[in-house]
C-alpha cells in the first residue's frame, strides 16, 4: 500500500508529527490539500511537496482485480459520489469501509463519505484509470441527463424552491434522496467538466428551456429540461452562487466552488434577466486542465524566446490583445509563472481572479463597494512592486496609471480588445495617452486567436483545392512540399477537432515604430513596417499550424483577416 504523504514528510524527518496535525487541522478546516496546508504554514517548500508526491506516486498501488466487489459495496457509494470524487468500495470488515482513491490525501472526501454512510472509512492508492473502469463496469452506464429528465417530466410540476438546500456538492451528488433538480444540476455540471467544457448556458425561451456547452470555442447543444423546470435549475444555481433568488430583475454575478476527483474547480456565475426568464452563464475554471507554462501555450521556440525577453525587461508596458476567449490571460498568467521569483514582487489587478498563483498577490476587483482598477492600482504602486499585471486597460484613467507605472521603472502586463497588434496602439490612443508616452513605455504587443486543433486520432491526409490554398495567398509550390490535414471525426472528439492552439501575432517596438507611434501614424503604416521588419501576421502564424499538421485551413480561414 502507498504511504500517505504526511507519513512520508514524518518519516523523512521533514515535519514532526504535531506539525502534520497542526496541517491536517487547516485541511479540514480550510478544504485545503495537505501539501497547500503545510506550505502555508511555511513548514515546506512546493519543491519538497513535489519531492514527496513524487515518492508516493512510485510507491506500490493497490490491484482492483484483487478485491471481491459484491452489489452489496456497490449499493453503499452512489454513482455520482464515485465519479466526482473518484473513489470505489473495495471491502467492509468490522464495519469499516476500505475504498479506492487516486488521492487517499483527500480528507473532505473521506469526511463526506463517513457523514454519508455513518461508517468509518479507509483509503487505499489506486491509478485513476482503473477507479474509472471499475465505477464504469460495476456501476453500468449511470443515469444520464435525458433519462433524469424524463423522470422529471413524468413527475409533478417543477418542485419547490425553498425546499433547495445549500450544501456540498459532494454531499449533493451522494445523497440517493436529493431533489431531483439538484441531481440535474449536478449531472449537467460534471458532463460539462468531463467533456472540458468552458461555458455553460441556461437559456429561456417561450416554449423551450435550452442547456447548451462551449466546447473548444463552440457552442453544442444538450438535452433540453421541460420549460417548467428552467426557473427551479436557475434557482438551484443561484443558492450554490449565494445570489439572491427572489431577485430576478437585475443581473447579478456570483461564484461556485467544487471538488471533483480532489481537483479544485471554480464556476463563475452570471445572470441576466430576459424576456422568458433569467439567463444564466457559468464559466468553468479548471485549473487541472491548464498548463501554465510558456512551452504549452502554443508558442513556438522562437516566439518563447521573445516572450522570456519582454519578462526580463526592467519596465515598459507589454500589452496581450484579442477577443474574449481568445486565451489571453492563459498566455499571461504562463508569462507570469515564468518571472515568478522570489527575487521580485509580482501583484495583479483583475476582475475577477481567474487562477490562483502562488508567490504572487492577486488583487481582486470588486466595483460593489467601490474597488476599481484605478482605485487598487494606486495602492499597489504604494507596495513596492517589480511587476504589474493588470486584468484590462478598460479606460483614461487605468491606461495613465499603466502608464505612470512604465514610466516610474515598474514592468507593466495588460490586455487589450483588438483585432491585430498594431491596433492596440491607436487604441491606446484613442483613450487620450499622449502619443509621445505611449512610444515612450510601449515595448511590445502581442495579439492571438485559439483554433481548434485536428483530432490525432482520425486525423487524415487530404489534398486541399486550388481555391482553398488562395483564400491563405498559399503559393502553389510551397504547398506542394507540405502535407494538409482534416479530421474525419471519430468517438474520440467533435467533428474532427479536439482541443484548441493559440496563433500568434508579435510586433516589437523598435525605434522605427516609436517614431512613427510618437508622430500618430495610422494602425496601416505601423502594420506595414512592422511587416517589412519581420513581424509575422495572424495569418501567417495559422498557416505555419496547417503546415505542422495541427489544424486546417478553414480554421485559419475563420480567425484571421488579410494583411
Amino acid at each position: 500500500m502507498a504511504k500517505r504523504l504526511g507519513d512520508i514528510l514524518v518519516d523523512t524527518n521533514t515535519i514532526t508529527t504535531d506539525q502534520l496535525k497542526e496541517a491536517l487541522d487547516l485541511q479540514k478546516k480550510e478544504g485545503k490539500a495537505l501539501g497547500e496546508a503545510l506550505i502555508s504554514l511555511g513548514y515546506v517548500t512546493n519543491d519538497t511537496i513535489e519531492f514527496a508526491l513524487k515518492e508516493q506516486s512510485e510507491a506500490e498501488k493497490i490491484n482492483l482485480d484483487e478485491f471481491d466487489i459484491t452489489p452489496d459495496l456497490i449499493s453503499l457509494v452512489p454513482r455520482e459520489f464515485a465519479e466526482m470524487s473518484l473513489v470505489f468500495p473495495l471491502k467492509m470488515e468490522n464495519d469499516v469501509l476500505t475504498i479506492a482513491m487516486a488521492n487517499p490525501s483527500q480528507i473532505s472526501t473521506l469526511d463526506s463519505l463517513r457523514f454519508m454512510i455513518n461508517k468509518d472509512v479507509k483509503a487505499l492508492q489506486a491509478d485513476q484509470e482503473s477507479i474509472e473502469i471499475a465505477i464504469n463496469r460495476f456501476y453500468g452506464k449511470g443515469q444520464s441527463i435525458q433519462s433524469l429528465i424524463q423522470e422529471m417530466s413524468l413527475g409533478d410540476d417543477a418542485s419547490d424552491v425553498e425546499q433547495i438546500n445549500k450544501n456540498d456538492i459532494e454531499d449533493q451528488a451522494a445523497d440517493p434522496n436529493a431533489l431531483p433538480v439538484i441531481k440535474l444540476v449536478n449531472i449537467i455540471l460534471l458532463q460539462a467538466i468531463k467533456e472540458k467544457g468552458s461555458d455553460i448556458h441556461f437559456e429561456p425561451f417561450e416554449n423551450v428551456f435550452r442547456v447548451r456547452y462551449r466546447i473548444d470555442g463552440v457552442l453544442y447543444e444538450m438535452d433540453s429540461p421541460p420549460k417548467h423546470l428552467g426557473q427551479d435549475l436557475t434557482a438551484r444555481v443561484k443558492v450554490m452562487a449565494n445570489l439572491k433568488i427572489d431577485e430576478n430583475r437585475l443581473p447579478q454575478d456570483g461564484r461556485i466552488e467544487l471538488s471533483l476527483g480532489g481537483e479544485h474547480i471554480d464556476l463563475r456565475i452570471s445572470t441576466l434577466p430576459t424576456m422568458f426568464g433569467e439567463s444564466t452563464v457559468m464559466r468553468i475554471l479548471d485549473k487541472s486542465q491548464v498548463n501554465l507554462s510558456l512551452d504549452s501555450v502554443g508558442l513556438n521556440q522562437d516566439e518563447v524566446i521573445k516572450v522570456r525577453e519582454y519578462i526580463k525587461k526592467p519596465h515598459g508596458i507589454v500589452l496581450v490583445t484579442g477577443p474574449t476567449g481568445s486565451g489571453k490571460t492563459t498566455t499571461l498568467y504562463s508569462a507570469l509563472s515564468e518571472a515568478n521569483d522570489v527575487k521580485k514582487k509580482i501583484i495583479t489587478c483583475e476582475d475577477p481572479v481567474e487562477y490562483e498563483m502562488e508567490g504572487i498577490i492577486q488583487v481582486a476587483i470588486n466595483e460593489k463597494v467601490g474597488l476599481t482598477f484605478p482605485i487598487a492600482l494606486r495602492s499597489i504602486l504604494r507596495q513596492d512592486p517589480d511587476t504589474l499585471l493588470i486584468g484590462e486597460i478598460r479606460d483614461n484613467e487605468t491606461a495613465n496609471i499603466a502608464i505612470e507605472s512604465a514610466l516610474t521603472g515598474h514592468l507593466v502586463f495588460s490586455t487589450l480588445h483588438t483585432n491585430d497588434a498594431p491596433s492596440a496602439v491607436t487604441r491606446l490612443i484613442d483613450q487620450d495617452v499622449p502619443a509621445f508616452l505611449v512610444a515612450a513605455v510601449l515595448e511590445a504587443v502581442v495579439a492571438q486567436r485559439l483554433v481548434k486543433t485536428i483530432c490525432n486520432n482520425c486525423r487524415t491526409p487530404y489534398e486541399p483545392s486550388e481555391g482553398e490554398l488562395i483564400s491563405l495567398d498559399i503559393d502553389l509550390d510551397e504547398a506542394s512540399k507540405n502535407t494538409f490535414y482534416y479530421g474525419k471525426g471519430c468517438d474520440m472528439c467533435r467533428n474532427g477537432y479536439k482541443g484548441r492552439t493559440a496563433i500568434f501575432e508579435f510586433l516589437d517596438i523598435t525605434p522605427a515604430i516609436k517614431e512613427l507611434i510618437a508622430n500618430k501614424s495610422s494602425t496601416e503604416q505601423i502594420m506595414e513596417l512592422a511587416i517589412q521588419e519581420g513581424m509575422k501576421t495572424l495569418r501567417q502564424s495559422g498557416i505555419e499550424k496547417v503546415f505542422s499538421g495541427l489544424t486546417t485551413i478553414e480554421e485559419i480561414q475563420k480567425y484571421t483577416i488579410e494583411s
